[in-house]
């Protein structure tokens, strides 16, 4: 599936011309990705940003498979140079704002899109805190500032200087570092200015929280993509952030989108598979508790044997699509007093591993889950 729109043929052309006068509106509940160099020095398009409408945020948010969007390498190739994909000097990030006022597409108002880096590839990481409806409301109403949506200004794309051709996408446009309103000042915290809504939220209210990684990354490295949305707008209630699914930018200038895989609350697990019964409960009277038995994504009607030990190494496995709080690893000498082993390793992948000290005296191990 390809969100790019259809267009004319003649319309398509224009593009290929040099032009100021080639205006673009995103609707709302539309996605933008945004490309923009960091480097002050004489890079290719150090100036330039590129950003694109790659068409609705429900078209990821409701995906059941993956998302082939656009083929963007000529345009990013003519602006950034044939090595774009490798320059590490260069962010690109993903931004949908619905409506601050009507639910669009199922979004309520003020829910919003955010692409967070991943700092270890296929590790999506924790979603910001954006606790509050007042930051979100403003964070939408900057980005229909910013992108003319609605209308209100409009997506204007224009050549970044007067030997540059438009970008070959017609759903793209240039922006020069000064244009006002512009990506870099939305998303950058030297962008300024009154819609610089990403930033400028996170600055001027504290309310936001933007921690390592933030939401943009380099070429290289994939994007997760979090949904926070709102429940209830005349009560003002939000919701976390919730992982939808990750972009990555592919070798040929494609950006792929994956949907993440379907998750199963603790709750609607324990309701088909143990009666019900909390997490630290043992159903089946194995010694494993009911939230391990849900994490690791064995049978909680049956015996399950404990974890073995192999060559002082323990390793237990994490089944996937489970969404649980916190899990952490446990240890302690007298069966009585546990202490948490290490950080939270709810949001990684891949079994969760303990290697025995050695040399010390004996110690027992466990697994804590949290749902």
């Amino acid at each position: 599936m390809n969100l790019f729109r259809s267009l004319p043929l003649a319309l398509s052309a224009i593009a290929l011309f040099p032009s100021a006068a080639h205006a673009i509106t995103p609707a709302k509940g539309d996605i933008l990705i945004g490309f923009r160099p960091t480097a002050t020095a004489a890079n290719p398009g150090n100036s330039v940003s590129y950003v694109i409408d790659i068409g609705p945020a429900s078209a990821l948010r409701d995906a059941t498979g993956p998302i082939t969007i656009g083929n963007i390498d000529t345009d990013l190739g003519t602006t950034y140079g044939p090595d774009w994909a490798t320059r590490t000097d260069i962010l690109w990030s993903a931004i949908a704002a619905p409506d601050i006022a009507t639910t669009i597409a199922g979004d309520k108002p003020s829910t919003i899109y955010l692409s967070k880096a991943q700092a270890t590839e296929g590790v999506a990481g924790i979603p910001f805190s954006i606790p509050s409806y007042a930051s979100r409301s403003n964070i939408t109403q900057n980005f229909a500032n910013a992108f003319g949506i609605g209308g209100v200004g409009g997506f204007v794309n224009y050549p970044a200087s007067p030997s540059m051709l438009a970008p070959s996408n017609p759903d793209a446009r240039y922006e020069q570092n000064g244009t006002p309103n512009a990506w870099r000042g939305f998303v950058s915290s030297s962008g300024g200015g009154v819609n610089s809504g990403i930033r400028g939220e996170a600055g001027g209210s504290g309310t936001v929280d933007f921690g390592a990684g933030e939401m943009e990354g380099n070429p290289t490295q994939t994007l997760s993509l979090f949904r926070y949305a709102t429940t209830d707008e005349n009560t003002q209630t939000v919701a976390p952030g919730v992982l939808l699914g990750s972009l990555k930018v592919q070798g040929d200038g494609t950006i792929v989108y994956t949907p993440a895989p379907a998750t199963v609350t603790y709750d609607a697990w324990a309701s088909t598979n143990v009666g019900g019964q909390a997490a630290n409960l043992d159903y089946d009277h194995d010694g494993i508790p009911n939230g391990v038995e849900f994490f690791t994504g064995s049978n909680p009607a049956a015996f399950t044997a404990p974890t073995g030990i192999t060559a002082g190494f323990i390793a237990w496995p994490r089944a996937t699509g489970r969404t649980v709080s916190s899990v952490f690893v446990q240890t302690s000498t007298d069966l009585q007093t546990w202490s948490n082993y290490g950080s939270d390793v709810a949001n990684g992948t891949g079994p969760v591993t303990y290697t025995f000290p050695v040399g010390l005296p004996k110690i027992f191990v466990r697994l804590k889950v949290t749902p």
